[in-house]
């Protein structure tokens, strides 16, 4: 089973580079612009000249719909998809043009083909917040980029990468290989996304990674955990999930800090007639306090081992004024992630696990 993983490079282009790759973003915009123009112009002439026929097998399924050869023909050359667009424009290509790589102009077509294709879908099943219809793009844009599918060379130079793109027949200038920022993976890759933004290049490369099939297979064996906040308890021994370097520990301290923050503003007490009164502040800082306690202790009393699912730690902000989220991303991420995933690695099923959980 093959499991893609996207891994972005920041590339250090030479000035001659550099002005071959705004070149070539400009170049995509040109393209798809051009595409998006012709495909409408194209549409539009399609819907005058169709017949009632042909629209009416088209609103058949897929399987069911049958044409003659005629309809085909006039279908054929009239109906916009991504490869008569891409048809028309390299028929219509300028000599500037040549100067520049072609995949780049059936990249463009492919996703303006790809966008249509997701507009008519969502149009289809009346999606609410689906997408519209393409639109042209802006060279004001922040992010402005390119694709390219064949012809790209990932090597390894020292402890970094080296790119090399592929070079137009018809080009005569100066050529040169591009450094990233890592050493690239050892697997296939896919199309390579290439972009701009705020003056830097990146380089996005889906790599393609074969994994076995895991099975999960009974053991028969049962085990005890007892959960804490940083760590849990098994037969085994202890295990550490909240360590240096980890996004959780991180957000766990600033939790901590914030209930420390609290804890002083309860100190700051006001004695009126020998009774003491809380302050405003202080009162809130009670509900604060009261609210993170709680969100460690239900997710210590309330955890429950269910599927294991790979999540990213991103804890709210303002994690005070959302204690209930907190408690939800806490006892997904800190105890359902790291737990499940140890004992995914020894081959343990979660129904195969006790929780023993103590506040």
């Amino acid at each position: 089973m093959a499991t893609k993983r996207t891994h972005v490079y920041r590339l250090y282009p030479d000035a001659t580079m550099a002005h071959v790759l705004d070149q070539w973003c400009d170049y995509r915009r040109y393209c798809y612009n051009k595409a998006l123009e012709l495909w409408n112009a194209t549409y539009s002439e399609y819907r005058m000249l169709v017949s009632p026929e042909i629209l009416a097998e088209f609103k058949k399924p897929k399987e069911e719909r049958q044409f003659t050869e005629e309809q085909n023909l006039f279908i054929s050359r009239y109906y916009p998809t991504a490869a008569l667009i891409q048809k028309k424009l390299t028929a219509s290509k300028q000599s500037w043009e040549s100067q520049i790589s072609s995949r780049i102009l059936q990249q463009a077509c492919a996703d303006l083909g790809k966008a249509f294709k997701k507009f008519a879908k969502d149009k289809a099943l009346k999606v609410k917040r689906g997408a519209g219809h393409p639109v042209f793009q802006s060279k004001k844009a922040k992010s402005q980029g390119f694709k390219l599918n064949q012809g790209v060379v990932l090597a390894k130079e020292g402890n970094h990468g080296k790119l090399t793109l592929p070079v137009p027949a018809p080009y005569k200038g100066e050529w040169h290989s591009i450094r990233f920022s890592e050493i690239p993976k050892n697997a296939e890759f896919g199309t390579i996304s290439f972009y701009r933004e705020h003056g830097h290049y990146y380089m996005a490369v889906p790599y393609k990674y074969e994994t076995p099939p895991y099975i999960h297979k009974h053991t028969g064996k049962k085990t005890g955990i007892d959960v804490n906040v940083s760590h849990f308890n098994d037969a085994e021994g202890e295990h550490y999930f909240l360590h240096k370097g980890n996004n959780g520990a991180v957000s766990l301290a600033r939790v901590y800090d914030n209930i420390k923050h609290q804890q002083r503003i309860l100190a700051r007490k006001l004695k009126e007639n020998g009774q003491i009164r809380l302050p405003g502040s202080a009162q809130k800082a009670i509900k604060k306090r009261e609210s993170s306690f709680r969100s460690f202790t239900s997710v210590l009393t309330a955890c429950r081992m269910t599927r294991c699912t790979s999540t990213r730690l991103t804890l709210s902000k303002n994690m005070m004024q959302s204690a209930l989220r907190v408690e939800r991303l806490l006892r997904r991420v800190i105890i359902q992630h790291q737990i499940s995933m140890f004992y995914f690695k020894q081959k343990i099923l979660p129904t195969d696990v006790l929780l023993d959980i103590h506040q």
